[in-house]
């Protein structure tokens, strides 16, 4: 947008700058005719002006008119090169700030991109805190069922050991009848501390799978 910009600036001040030549050169023949005309007006009849003194006349006419000429040269010579001092200016200037413009853009770009955006880290934090209260509900479920389950278990063993378990006759005499209970009774429960102990196992590997 710039350059373009830039570009009809330029062609608007050359087209400005030629009209101003033309007026220029317009003024110069206009003031010459008007010098022409007035030394005629003020001489005498053409009749009356002898032919060298015209020669010097119209030679001193045209040496007037070509120093005009150098002089509106000179001037078009020196705002010739004062305008293209100043389009070197602005074509340095303006290829400075494209490039300074590019640059920031691509620093911005790199920001964007190496830092991510707030909503996406805010969203990102938000899955990862729901994922974690998803893995501690699943953890507090499974504790649940491995409680209610060791406290199954242990109600049955004691009822098991409850209905095993038989008081010994204080009148009983002979000590090998009151072992045999007491020893089938620490078998039974050995045997169900086995099982509960299996099971127990078992229902942790089907937890973990």
């Amino acid at each position: 947008m710039t350059q373009y910009a830039f570009t009809d600036k330029r062609q608007s001040f050359r087209r400005s700058f030629a009209d101003n030549i033309d007026d220029d050169i317009s003024k110069t023949k206009s003031k010459s005719s008007r010098i022409i005309d007035k030394n005629n007006s003020s001489s005498s009849p053409e009749s009356n002006i002898e032919p060298g003194s015209r020669i010097e006349f119209l030679e001193r006419n045209l040496r007037y008119i070509q120093e005009q000429q150098e002089t509106v040269l000179i001037d078009l010579h020196n705002e010739i090169s004062r305008l293209q001092q100043e389009n070197r200016d602005l074509h340095y200037r303006l290829i400075k700030t494209q490039a300074l413009s590019s640059i920031e853009q691509k620093q911005t770009n790199t920001d964007q991109i190496s830092s991510p955006s707030p909503s996406k880290s805010i969203h990102e934090n938000q899955i990862h805190l729901k994922q974690y209260i998803d893995k501690l509900e699943k953890q507090l479920i499974e504790s649940e069922q491995k409680n209610k389950y060791l406290i199954q278990t242990i109600d049955e063993l004691n009822k098991t050991l409850s209905s095993k378990v038989e008081v010994p006759n204080i009148n009983i005499s002979n000590k090998d009848d009151i072992q045999m209970p007491i020893q089938t009774t620490n078998n039974e429960c050995q045997h169900l501390f086995n099982m509960t102990s299996d099971k127990e196992q078992q229902y942790i590997h089907e937890v973990k799978l």
